[in-house]
């Protein structure tokens, strides 16, 4: 049984491109990812030839890593090398590329820990909530050691002088970071993750198809459990859509309650950070060392400004009756969009039942009411995303964003005191440094750039532009609309679909599919997906649940009370328990062509190699046919050029 069809890579097996990073002897060997072939099960396990881990690694928990290792059957040395075994064998190999680069001080970190450990054996003290809790973050988030890309081959040289505010505190309480991973470049798609530095990520339940972006990295590596937590972002979609994708829970938080300083920006007013992981119970865990003022981020001054509680922990919100009582709306005005797949509305009505079942009560076709700003309603099946300003024949539909478009500010302010020789968004465009994939949204925050919103005579007295949920007025007007709905049918929360159609395939770039992600960001409110079960060929989609603002403790109720109803996470069985079965040899593994192609496979023991430096003249983009490289980078900037032909991508 083939893992997958084979990814498109050219016939050579030589990487093309070895960039120094780091200090010393650490060098970052990065591959071409044009193809490679499909591989076996039994092939793939093969690899792990370093023995069969002392704990089983599918699904592993927190809690559970915690009790083996308190009766003394796991070290932490012993988990994050049961991580990277897993890595080495699965990752390159089946070609789902979630992993960029391993953490150079993983195993000395681990060490370190297992001298604590033993302490707290000896005096029977509990583990911190996160102790040796090896982690996957995202390729935006700084972590020192190694570079923060966002996917972008122009931040190659991108290295950060200390760690970003969420990592300090997932350290401070003992987590280990064991990898980066893969992203969308620039953190712009939704559809795809796929960048110039290394690539598309694969769905690890079909290969075939799109984990969806911009955190497909993450979502991916958590899927095929390569690690025990992971971290993405989110400003549309990034945190959600991938773990709705991949069968794995994730939340973006209430704006302003986690610090995003740290974090290479797409969009700082939207802009979110959170967990992605298997469960809930491990995502409630990890949520809980992440909340706080940071003065290095000004957003986080509205948890004093609107006197929020911040609980101790959140995992005393985990009530396994928790759908018992509550009053869940169903906004099927989202369900059914346009384009929605009848599978997974079917899915959804199923959840909606099981709810039921499980003693909520059901509130259906919830919506969004009133308009201060004009005189039609929010309707997200026509005008998602847009509120209507104005009145008459003199209103129209406005983006809640206006015309700002955040990226070129946000990201100047980031690279103003970061490490990559790059400081302005307009010489990264004509230096050619941006995929192809990427170029229209890029283009378009450039040219629209912080522009203002004018209004015929007779508007209101508004203007739609770049401020926070709580400054910024046609924001502000869906957020209260929200509120509103909530309030008046007496609602815990709503639900509807985190994507109203399946991963869409590798290389159907244009994909239309109705994602329901806008509304949170929006608003400013929480939301977060859990698996809600499997359409036809075993693909995964995920429940929203959005609340209040700050209501984070009720959203984690309603997840695990769901979760526990239901149990819809399932692992990929692509990607096994590593054990040492017979090995099998490349040889015998199975090549495939085509007309058009030929797949070869270069087997890589690990992401992180050690090789000579290279010049930059000595390299070319990532995912990016020959002509797109840097000799002749600046020419095509600045010709703008947007016809690319897009079978080189995948």
């Amino acid at each position: 049984m083939l893992l997958a069809s084979p990814l498109r890579t050219g016939a050579s097996t030589t990487p093309f491109a070895n960039k120094t990073y780091g200090v010393g002897a650490l060098r970052y060997e990065l591959y071409e990812t044009y193809n490679t072939q499909p591989v076996t099960v039994a092939a793939a396990t093969g690899y792990c030839t370093s023995g069969t881990p002392v704990i089983d690694m599918e699904e592993l928990t927190i809690a559970a890593a915690h009790a083996a290792m308190l009766n003394g059957s796991l070290t932490c040395t012993q988990l994050v090398q049961a991580y990277n075994q897993r890595i080495a064998a699965y990752d390159k190999l089946s070609g789902l590329n979630s992993i960029i680069a391993l953490s150079p001080t993983a195993l000395s970190d681990a060490a370190a820990l297992d001298q604590q450990l033993m302490e707290y054996m000896d005096s029977g003290e509990a583990l911190p909530p996160l102790f040796c809790m090896p982690t996957l973050v995202k390729d935006l988030y700084d972590f020192k050691g190694l570079p923060s890309t966002a996917g972008a081959v122009a931040l190659e040289d991108n290295f950060p002088t200390q760690d970003c505010t969420v990592i300090k505190k997932i350290k401070a309480q003992g987590a280990i970071i064991i990898a980066k991973t893969t992203m969308s470049e620039w953190a712009f798609s939704a559809v795809h993750s796929i960048g110039s530095v290394f690539g598309v990520v694969r769905n690890p339940y079909d290969l075939d198809r799109s984990t969806g972006g911009s955190s497909g990295g993450t979502a991916a590596g958590m899927a095929a459990n390569l690690g025990l937590m992971g971290f993405g972002s989110d400003t549309g979609s990034s945190i959600r859509t991938p773990s709705a994708f991949a069968s794995l829970v994730g939340i973006r938080p209430s704006a302003g309650l986690i610090s995003r300083a740290g974090l290479v920006p797409l969009d700082f007013y939207r802009d979110t950070a959170g967990p992605i992981g298997r469960t809930v119970t491990d995502v409630a865990t990890t949520f809980g060392a992440l909340p706080g003022y940071d003065p290095l981020d000004t957003l986080t001054e509205s948890i004093a400004l609107f006197n929020v509680t911040i609980p101790d922990n959140y995992t005393q919100f985990l009530v396994e009756d928790g759908l018992q009582g509550k009053r869940i709306g169903v906004m099927m005005n989202l369900a059914t969009r346009p384009k929605y797949d009848p599978e997974v509305l079917a899915v959804f009505l199923k959840a909606v039942q099981d709810m039921e079942d499980a003693g909520a009560t059901i509130v259906m076709n919830v919506t969004l009411e009133g308009n201060s700003l004009g005189d039609m309603d929010f309707e997200p099946d026509s005008h998602f995303q847009q509120w209507y300003v104005g009145y008459g024949e003199d209103g129209h539909w406005e983006t809640v964003e206006g015309k700002c478009a955040l990226w070129k500010e946000s990201l100047e302010q980031y690279l103003a005191t970061a490490g990559s020789h790059y400081k302005r968004a307009v010489d990264i465009f004509y230096d050619g440094l941006v995929h192809p994939i990427s170029i229209d949204s890029v283009q378009a925050d450039l040219v629209n750039y912080n522009q203002s919103n004018t209004y015929p005579e007779g508007y209101p007295n508004v203007t739609c532009g770049c401020r926070a949920w709580y400054e910024e007025p046609c924001q502000g007007e869906v957020s209260a609309r929200f509120t509103d709905m909530l309030d008046d049918n007496e609602l815990d929360v709503v639900v509807f679909p985190v994507q109203n159609n399946p991963p869409p395939y590798i290389g159907d770039w244009n994909a239309s599919f109705a994602r329901n992600t806008y509304l949170s960001p929006m608003t400013g409110t929480p939301a977060i997906t859990v698996p809600m079960g499997f359409t036809t060929g075993g693909l995964p989609t995920g429940i929203m649940i959005q609340g209040r603002h700050w209501d984070e403790p009720t959203l984690f109720t309603v997840a695990y009370g769901y979760e526990q109803a239901t149990k819809h996470r399932m692992p990929s069985p692509l990607f096994p328990e590593c054990t040492t079965p017979n090995y099998v040899p490349l040889d015998d593994v199975i090549v495939a062509s085509s007309d058009e192609y030929n797949y070869a496979y270069a087997p890589l023991a690990s992401p992180l190699v050690p090789q000579q430096p290279v010049t930059a003249a000595g390299r070319r983009l990532r995912g990016l046919p020959a002509h797109h490289g840097f000799e002749s980078g600046r020419e095509w900037g600045e010709s703008q050029q947007t016809g690319h032909d897009l079978k080189y991508f995948n």
